[in-house]
């Protein structure tokens, strides 16, 4: 199996026709508010944790009464947002409201009170505070699950391996919250050359992370995609977005570019020699027939429909088989296209619809095929169809799918971590004249002013509170230079799979955001808010257990 994720599933035949009838009805006003509104939530969720001013750590453990009401709340939040994921990813456990409520509430309160007492009897702050807060969560966690479900997912074997599942992608989660912080204490404890050969771990860490959840998944095809991105992309984009804030030379910030160019330029290379055989099919369609007119998402579920009613009147196996022709006699041809045009029909009667816009993905007034059309057209795709697996077009449609999430994650992110960033800096030249450029990026990253100057806690972030304004406007431009880079990527994906399949593939990343808002959402707040904090010199930021390693490094320079 190929390492690759995106190559790694496919689209049910359910999700081929929820995909069809969302685009067929998606307004381009709508499709423009999804993709802007999308990331607006995490964002207020990371500016409102930081609203509360918090006393300096040298004030104490009770001094601090502000910090742990906010490492509470914020606990509480994450424990209960990863247990509602696992209820919508497992609806078979009939998962109520209340039962989020109590287990986060436990989970969050047990573990904030183990660290409050750590920090009270051993030392303030307390190395690793934000880790250490994980394991009494996970351990209460399970403790409710076990309770609450034991008993019914004991009797239900398929139950209980989902829930298995969902635990297998959970512990992914976790694992991932050791692991990235860990990485970029590495990052920043290195200068010069070794930060910059440092960088090249950050992409095994990502591809570790989603083959983790995506085989964890198996079968699952359907969530695969928003799982591993909203996961395992969210904590890279972000880290990597870190790391190029504490970038100690313009090579470190290269390089970082230069791995993610060359992992996008080897995914598409994966990419294209899938598409290679699907673009030849397209091209073979005749010009002038019915279906030229059509995109991929309609050809494949015309062959799907097609596929569904050969194994229901011939009894095809399921396994491995192909898009056959047979030997095209002309007896075959018109009892084989009399049984496509049937199969055809209702789909093509669904399509009479009006025009999805001025874009290439849309369904024209048009009836059934006849069967000579079915005949010209199986005719003229023979040499490529033969070659063509029937779970190709799902696999193709899950692929871009994967893609145009990928993409709009790795532009949006470095945009939001940015703006969070600004808002904690600003606060510092209040009453100082800001600079036209300085107004200029606010105005556009659309945050007004009174708000920015209301946040005191940038002292507390090491990686910006011995910045100077300028040299904190510089590391924001390597952050936004990043997501410019991911933009020309995007755009990049998105004319590649417009020109290949004729898919409006925007379109499809609006029903992924649309109608799975509730599990991206919840991935994106808890890790947005998480990783946000994760750094805050009142939980720990790695300066205790590791002075030895950061005084090796210094030596070594």
């Amino acid at each position: 199996m190929s390492v690759q994720v995106e190559l790694q599933g496919r689209y049910s035949v359910a999700r081929l026709h929820a995909l069809h009838d969302y685009m067929t009805n998606l307004s381009t006003k709508r499709l423009v508010l999804i993709c802007l509104l999308t990331p607006l939530p995490c964002l207020a969720f990371g500016l409102l944790n930081d609203a509360m001013p918090l006393a300096p750590p040298e004030a104490g453990v009770y001094a601090n009464w502000r910090l742990w009401i906010r490492a509470w709340a914020a606990t509480c939040f994450v424990d209960g947002s990863v247990v509602l994921q696992m209820g919508q990813s497992t609806p078979r456990l009939k998962m109520q409201a209340r039962h989020v409520l109590t287990i986060g509430l436990l989970a969050g309160t047990i573990s904030i009170a183990v660290v409050f007492i750590a920090a009270a009897l051993l030392v303030f702050p307390l190395p690793f505070g934000m880790l250490a807060a994980a394991p009494p969560s996970v351990l209460v966690m399970f403790v409710c699950f076990a309770y609450i479900w034991g008993p019914q997912w004991r009797v239900d074997a398929a139950l209980r391996r989902d829930v298995k599942r969902q635990m297998d992608v959970f512990t992914c989660q976790v694992a991932l919250t050791f692991v990235y912080p860990l990485y970029i204490f590495g990052f920043v404890s290195f200068r010069g050359s070794s930060q910059t050969l440092f960088v090249i771990v950050l992409p095994f860490i990502k591809l570790v992370g989603k083959n983790w959840i995506s085989r964890t998944l198996a079968d699952q095809h359907d969530v695969k995609p928003e799982t591993v991105i909203f996961n395992v992309e969210v904590f890279n984009a972000l880290y990597v977005s870190n790391a190029l804030q504490n970038a100690s030379s313009l090579s470190a910030t290269g390089a970082i570019m230069a791995v993610d160019l060359l992992q996008f330029w080897l995914s598409m290379l994966d990419v294209m020699e899938v598409l290679k055989d699907v673009k030849q099919l397209m091209t073979k369609i005749p010009h002038g027939h019915p279906v030229a007119s059509e995109n991929f998402l309609q050809l494949a579920l015309r062959m799907v429909a097609v596929e569904a009613k050969r194994k229901a009147t011939a009894k095809i196996p399921t396994g491995g088989e192909t898009w056959k022709s047979g030997n095209f006699s002309s007896k075959e041809n018109g009892l084989d296209a009399q049984r496509d045009a049937e199969a055809l029909a209702p789909f093509a009667a669904s399509n009479r619809t009006e025009a999805m816009g001025k874009i290439s993905c849309r369904c024209e007034h048009r009836s059934s095929l006849s069967a000579h059309q079915v005949i010209v057209l199986r005719c003229a795709l023979k040499p490529a169809y033969t070659r063509i697996p029937s779970h190709l077009p799902p696999r193709v449609l899950f692929i871009t799918e994967y893609l145009v999430l990928v993409e709009y994650t790795e532009v949006v992110l470095p945009i939001v971590y940015s703006t969070t960033a600004s808002s904690l800096m600003l606060w510092r030249v209040e009453g100082q004249a800001i600079d036209g450029r300085c107004s200029f990026v606010v105005a556009a990253l659309g945050l007004h002013r009174m708000v920015l100057f209301q946040l005191p806690n940038c002292a507390y972030y090491p990686s910006l509170a011995e910045l100077s304004s300028a040299q904190f406007w510089a590391t924001i431009t390597n952050v936004l230079s990043y997501g410019a880079l991911e933009f020309a990527s995007l755009i990049m994906t998105i004319v590649i799979l417009q020109r290949v399949l004729g898919l409006a593939s925007l379109r499809q990343l609006a029903f992924v955001l649309d109608t799975q808002a509730e599990l991206v959402q919840t991935k994106l707040v808890v890790w947005f808010v998480y990783i946000m904090q994760v750094s805050l010199v009142h939980l720990g930021a790695f300066r205790v257990a590791f002075l030895e390693l950061e005084d090796m490094c210094s030596w070594s320079e």
